[in-house]
This record gives structure tokens, sequence and C-alpha cells, in this order.
């Protein structure tokens, strides 16, 4: 048990700040300055505050680099900053690095054919990548194979950028590196299409690493996921023992509660706050571990903290109030704001629970009358307050103030608690998508055992749309119920128009639901209705946005589909007629070499 204080400093680079683009536009070397200045300020700070304690100084995956990546000689400048920092402030100091991307060229492409055995080393991630989608897009280390095979076949004579994603600590003399397993989009932005990602192996993607604290000498064990590998609980997988830290490391990344694999966890992210999370009850008036924050992108240099820790059944509770907050007026979501703040600053679970259950009851009625049901056209938002309180109260009963939290129980099962499928069903059932999609969120694997129809695939994608996550996390919700119904998405949902499932989605004029479906219906893509409209006469009957209209082209949209109004009614018709940007937009692509028929 600790004698002694540990001092977790996020420095936060949340992509919402107002110089987040200022701060990425600065090159490396001024990056790495940034960061040593800022160091130097916490702990300058810290001598004072917590001159006893064991700091450790992390920060989010991408925290240092030009358009994400970095060149050799800038990695070089990188560890050199950091192990004099070290040494400047031994023994408090340790630091986790984030993660940095290495791009280096590499001339010999016999490479090639290791990086290639890497991949085999990690089969696993690619198997459950095929058994949790029907869609290719979805296969990143099929994605990244495909690129070596093709590079080994043009054998460029210009050689190959190499990627790799690596998370590095420094403590006392050592230096620890873990390199990211799981890629996803990690050439994005870059120029130079010959790039490959490279990722960890035997040698060097052990999550794990023990450090001592420098007055205790008590082990102090850190594990490490990088962005999607804790979507595969790689911690759990990888390592023999449970870590005392459990870092998410990230750029966007939903938490996965049950994927935690750690006494306490900590997510550093560009969305997401840091936040502790405890995973067993302790009183937080004497936990020895206190989680502070600086903020890279402001002026003030002032640590903010001790941060309030959470229990995972409070960070639960939190997103429950985060959602139905959307679905009332002003008077009852101040109230419901108000109570969120107050009830995550409780310094005990019991009082957490005690508070929430009076709360409950006192405003019961009060929520059920202020819910407002959204609704629109072609879908319809069924939220309801009713069934949110059953939700609610089903989160309180599962957590009896126990020391697990179920979280052991759910990762190492590999199964969907009980409560989890019975309350999906019983939401689908009852119309309540809301409800059941946040089902879906939780547990991706989900819609493996239950096959939906036609009519609730479409229910729950409108769920979608009012969904309090970002549009990236709303579009892979969509490909999860699309890979659902692979084989009905060209089907008709609106019978009377014969209209499929993607002539909605355009009139509905929201990109990310046009650009999750377009991958399952491209064959198919200028399937008329009654009216002998496509996808894309409605697109165009609804100004929808530009970028629409471009991926609409780009998957095979046909301009000149003649409709049943007098068999002159292209889309390009109804764009010179009352769409001219479109028109425009249309020409141009119809010149490009990306123009096929």
């Amino acid at each position: 048990m600790l004698t002694s204080r540990i001092v977790l400093i996020a420095l936060d680079m949340n992509k919402f700040d107002y110089d987040e683009n200022k701060y990425f536009l600065l090159s490396t070397e001024e990056q790495v300055k940034l960061i040593e200045q800022r160091i130097r300020y916490i702990c300058d700070e810290l001598k004072n505050k917590e001159p006893d304690a064991m700091w450790i100084v992390a920060w989010r995956e991408y925290g240092i680099g030009e358009k994400r990546t970095i060149v050799p000689k800038d990695k070089k400048l990188l560890k050199q900053t950091m192990q004099k920092l070290i040494q400047e402030f031994h023994p408090n100091l340790t630091i986790v690095a984030g993660t940095i991307s290495t791009r280096k060229h590499v001339n010999d492409l016999t490479k090639l054919k290791n990086i290639k055995k890497f991949y085999d080393e990690h089969s696993w991630i690619r198997e459950r990548e095929r058994a949790e989608s029907t869609n290719p897009e979805h296969y990143n280390l099929d994605k990244e194979i495909k690129i070596i095979d093709d590079l080994q076949q043009l054998m460029p004579d210009t050689g190959i950028d190499v990627l790799r994603n690596t998370c590095y600590v420094f403590h006392n003399q050592d230096t620890w590196r873990h390199d990211k397993m799981s890629p996803f989009e990690e050439e994005k932005d870059l120029l130079h299409k010959q790039t490959v990602f490279q990722p960890g192996n035997k040698k060097n993607n052990m999550p794990y690493c023990e450090l001592t604290h420098p007055f205790t000498q008590f082990a102090v064990t850190i594990g490490t996921e990088i962005c999607r590998e804790h979507y595969f609980a790689t911690l759990r997988t990888k390592s023999d023992r449970k870590p005392m830290f459990h870092f998410i490391i990230s750029a966007s990344l939903p938490l996965i509660i049950s994927n935690i694999y750690g006494e306490y966890a900590l997510q550093l992210d560009s969305i997401n706050k840091p936040r502790l999370i405890l995973t067993r009850n302790e009183d937080f008036q004497t936990l020895p571990i206190h989680l502070y924050q600086s903020n890279m992108l402001e002026k003030n240099h002032n640590l903010s903290g001790p941060l309030q820790p959470l229990y995972p059944f409070v960070k639960s509770i939190i997103e429950k109030l985060n959602e139905i907050i959307i679905h009332l007026p002003n008077e009852a979501r101040i109230l419901v704001e108000e109570f969120r703040e107050s009830f995550s600053i409780e310094k005990s679970n019991n009082a957490m629970h005690n508070k929430l259950k009076v709360w409950l009851k006192r405003n019961e009625k009060f929520l059920l009358n202020a819910a407002n049901i959204k609704q629109s056209n072609l879908f319809q938002s069924n939220f309801s307050i009713k069934m949110w309180l059953q939700e609610v109260n089903e989160i309180i009963k599962n957590d009896p103030d126990k020391d697990i939290f179920h979280l052991d129980y759910h990762a190492e099962t590999n199964a969907l608690p009980f409560n989890q499928i019975d309350l999906f069903d019983h939401y689908l059932k009852n119309g309540n998508y809301s409800e059941a999609l946040n089902y879906v969120f939780i547990n991706n694997a989900l819609l493996n055992q239950r096959k939906l129809n036609i009519n609730q695939a479409k229910m729950l994608i409108g769920a979608v749309i009012d969904f309090e996550k970002t549009d990236f996390e709303k579009e892979n919700l969509c490909t999860i119920i699309f890979d659902n119904i692979i084989d009905l998405i060209m089907e008709p949902i609106l019978e009377s128009m014969n209209q499929t499932l993607l002539h909605g989605l355009c009139e509905m004029n929201i990109l990310f639901l046009v650009r999750a479906i377009l991958p399952y219906c491209r064959e198919k893509i200028n399937q008329p209705d009654w009216n002998g409209d496509t996808a894309f006469h409605v697109a165009i009957k609804r100004h929808v946005d530009l970028e629409i209209i471009q991926i609409l082209l780009e998957n095979g949209a046909n301009p000149d589909c003649v409709n049943y109004d007098n068999k002159t009614k292209t889309p390009l018709n109804l764009a010179d007629d009352s769409y001219p940007e479109a028109a425009s937009m249309i020409r141009k692509f119809r010149q490009s070499s990306s123009y096929k028929l």
C-alpha cells in the first residue's frame, strides 16, 4: 500500500481550445520547447505543493508533431529534452510523453518484408476486426498489409516512408517505449503516398513498465494503451499482471469502462477532459493519488486541482445526465446541470448513491412533465424520460457500493452482462431507440447477437442524430448498424415511394450519415424510386451540402440519370435549374480523372 503521494499531471491539449490550431502550426522544435517550459513551471509549483511526491507528467496521442508526424532528428531532440528534465527534477519527476508518430525514409525495400511479419504477431486483432464487421473498410490491419503488398510489387525507386506511433516513459536513467499495435488512419494528411505503418513487435510492444517511487521504493506500475488498442483491451491481453495505473492515450476515443485494467485509470485525449477513475471503493479524502491538470494552450501556467476522481458508477451517471439534457426545456435543463456539478464532487460512493436516489425521487414527476419529444419527417427520436429513469435506477441497482464495480467480470468473461441484453431487447421492442442505442455504444458487439429489421435499423439511425457524441463516433455507430442489415440496405423503407435508406439519408442532409452508408450501396447507388428519382436527384432537390454532392459523385452517382418527369430531368438538369454550385461541381468532376460511368 502507498504511504507517500503520487501526483499525476495531465498536460491537456483539447481540440476545442481556441489556440489548438496555433499550437500545431508551430515547428516540432518549438512545440518541444513549449512543453519543456510548461513542465518546468509545473515542477517549480509542485516543489511547494507536493515536495515529497512522485510526479508523473503525461499528455495525449500526437501531442507533438507537424501534421501529426516528426522526423528522427526531432525524436532525438524530444528524448534529450525529456531526459534533461528528468535529471534536473530528480528524483520526483517521471514523464509519459504521450505519443509521437515518427516518419523515417527508407530506401531498403526489404524492410517491407519485416514489417509484414510484425503484423503477423497481431493476427488476433485482425481476426477481431473481421469478426466485428462485414465491411472491409474497417479491416485496418488488412488495409495496411495491402499497402505493403502493393509497394512490394511496385518497388518504388524513391524508397518508402515508415511510420511508428510510440509512447515513451522517462524515469530516472531509464527510457521505456511502447509502439502502437493497432493502426487507424495513421497516414492521414500525409502527402507522401508511399507510406507504411510499422506496428509494435515483440521487441517493443510490451504495454507495461515498472517504476520505483522515489521516496518509498514502492513499485509503481504503468500500463498504456494507444488509441484503438483500448478498443481491443490489449493491456489485459498482453500483460500478465494488472498495473497500478492504466493510461489510455488517444486523440479522440470513447473510454470503454469494461476494458479498464488497473487500480486507477486515466484517459489523455483531445476531446475528453482528464479524470482519474477508481476501480475500487476508496475514500477520496485519504487517497494517496492526486490528479492535476495544466492546459497547454493557455498562457496561464497554474495547475488546476487536485481534480475530483470518479468511480465507474459516477462516470456512467454523468453520461446519462448529459444524455437527458438535450431533451429538456431551459428550466429543467438548468436543474439537471446544477445537480450534475454537485453530484460529481461528493466525497464518497455511498454519498453519491444517496444523493442520486433522493434527487430522482424528488424530481421524477417534474422531469416526466418537462420531457420534450423530438420528431422529424423520416425518422423519429423516441426519447423516453420514463425509460431513462428506469435505466438510471438499473445502474444504481447494479452498483451496490462494492469494490470491484463489475470491471473484471465484464472484461474477463468477454460477455455482455445479461441485464444489458435484456434492456436492449426491452427498449427495442417498446420503440425506445435512444436507450437501445446507448447499449450499442457501450458494447459494439451487441448487434452480433441480434438481427435488426429495416424499420428498427431506420429508427436506431434516427436516434444516432440526437446522440450526444462526436460525428466520428456517430458515424461508427451507423456503420455497426449497417453491418447488421447489409442484405437489407437497398430495400424500400417508404413502400409508397419505393425509396431506399440512401434516399432518406440524402433527404436529411447530414454528412456523416451519407458517408457511413455509401460503402454498402455503391453497386446500387443509382437505384430509382417510383418517380425515377435516384438518391442523387433527392440530394439536388434538397440542396444538400456540397460535401455530400462530392462524395456521391466519388461513389458512382450518375448525374445523367433521367427520372420519369417527361424523361428530361436528370440531377444535372435539376442543378442547372436551382443549384448552380452543384452544377458547377458536377461539370468539374466530369472533367477530372476520377469520373467514370
